[in-house]
């Protein structure tokens, strides 16, 4: 969808008059966010691509129309965005492979608690909440990547990325740090500067790995009078 759209259906309307209201409590605020965000995806899913396929029903044989192409991939922006997830998983069918996710990550957090935290305590914990983002973060990767068809290009994702990250390092800490340490530069100044020259070195390096092009760091005119066009459709 290349412009903003007001939904201004009444059931929309009422919902979120209620959504609004401060005597909702917290149970029900929640619902009437997965509801919302459930009306929300039928309208933006509105233009997605279909192709027309034969099913058996159990009277005949028919045509009908299925979603086409790549399957949808949901990124939730901020804190915010979590809770219309479930919502749109609804809408999307995504809602059984979200909850497998869930309910592992709830089950292994659990255990290691349990494990670790009467021997180890804050340390303990702290380590479980480790391993549980991490595991949560692996499993939603390779959902989304199973969803989107992508492959993991080690070389052009990890390892390349990382040898930049550790040029970059050590390009800061043997070149810069010297030098700013030779001038006097206070704490604050020395910590811009070294940020500002890690990130160069670091884009400089993704470049020369062939990771990233130019093209990847600035926005080019025309992509962006290409955006002004579609906006002022």
């Amino acid at each position: 969808m290349s412009k903003t759209m007001i939904m201004d259906h009444p059931l929309v309307q009422h919902k979120v008059s209620l959504l609004r209201n401060k005597n909702t409590g917290t149970k029900e605020f929640k619902e009437l966010v997965c509801e919302l965000a459930t009306l929300l995806c039928y309208e933006a899913t509105r233009d997605l691509p279909t192709e027309e396929v034969e099913i058996e029903t159990p009277i005949a044989v028919a045509k009908t129309r299925m979603l086409s192409g790549r399957k949808l991939a949901l990124v939730p922006i901020l804190r915010a965005g979590l809770g219309m997830v479930d919502g749109i998983l609804k809408g999307l069918g995504e809602q059984l492979s979200s909850f497998r996710y869930t309910a592992l990550d709830s089950v292994v957090r659990i255990a290691l608690i349990y494990l670790l935290l009467p021997r180890f305590g804050m340390q303990g914990f702290l380590f479980v909440m480790l391993v549980s983002n991490l595991l949560t973060s692996l499993l939603n990767l390779h959902r989304l990547l199973h969803v989107t068809g992508l492959r993991v290009q080690w070389m052009r994702w990890v390892i390349k990325p990382v040898f930049s990250f550790l040029c970059a390092g050590a390009a800061c800490r043997f070149v810069l740090q010297p030098l700013t340490q030779r001038l006097g530069l206070p704490l604050l100044a020395w910590a811009v500067l070294g940020a500002v020259f890690t990130s160069v070195i670091y884009a400089l390096f993704i470049w020369l790995t062939g990771c990233a092009g130019p093209g990847d760091f600035i926005v080019r005119r025309t992509r962006k009078k290409a955006g002004e066009r579609d906006s002022s459709v």
